[in-house]
């Protein structure tokens, strides 16, 4: 099949894409979880538990009862999330930097 046949219907491109492995390269592009492989998703529960099983046997556990177990590797996030977070902290930047400039000084 030529994907770059005109020819090519968008649902067969939805079947190509469906089957697409874990860890595929569009996958990595787009991020989220699918961007990981299996193998990456399994190493990444062995690393969460070797550090909750640090945790508790070093006493942290112990000196601090309510403690919080470490948390586990996130997955990627999605291409757009990282997008929108670094918008919403420029925007909070540019109202405080706005109200700032338009306060009455005293004095």
């Amino acid at each position: 099949m030529d994907l770059r046949d005109p020819g090519v219907s968008l649902l067969d491109l939805a079947d190509l894409v469906e089957g697409l492995p874990p860890g595929c390269a569009l996958w990595r592009a787009t991020g989220g979880p699918m961007a990981w492989s299996n193998e990456m998703h399994m190493l990444s529960a062995v690393l969460h538990r070797l550090d909750v099983l640090t945790w508790q046997n070093t006493g942290i556990m112990q000196q601090k009862p309510n403690g919080k177990a470490p948390d586990p590797v996130p997955s990627p996030p999605f291409k757009g999330q990282e997008d929108a977070k670094v918008s919403v902290i420029e925007n909070k930047r540019a109202r405080r930097l706005a109200r700032r400039t338009h306060e009455p000084r005293t004095g």
